[in-house]
């Protein structure tokens, strides 16, 4: 939910609305949408896309997400709160 924080964070930024931010990324409505939800992850074809619509650079759309091994083959996502929530 962070990544489609950080989506929604800039998309409010651009004031684009989603259906622009679907015209300008080449994604549908309802691909994004999912996103936003959490109902299914971005592929990296999408997260190009989006970020290129939105002028970032896709590690922009990963703030405060890391993956913190843990050295026997597995791990765990860790996920900050983003400022101001």
């Amino acid at each position: 939910m962070r990544f489609a924080a950080n989506v929604e964070r800039a998309r409010r930024q651009h004031d684009y609305s989603v259906d622009r931010l679907a015209e300008r990324s080449g994604i549908e409505r309802e691909e994004i949408e999912a996103i936003m939800r959490g109902e299914t992850e971005a592929r990296a074809d999408s997260i190009l896309r989006l970020a290129g619509a939105l002028e970032v650079a896709p590690g922009v759309l990963y703030e405060g997400v890391a993956w913190v091994p843990d050295g026997e083959g597995g791990g765990e996502f860790r996920v900050e709160e983003p400022p101001g929530d």
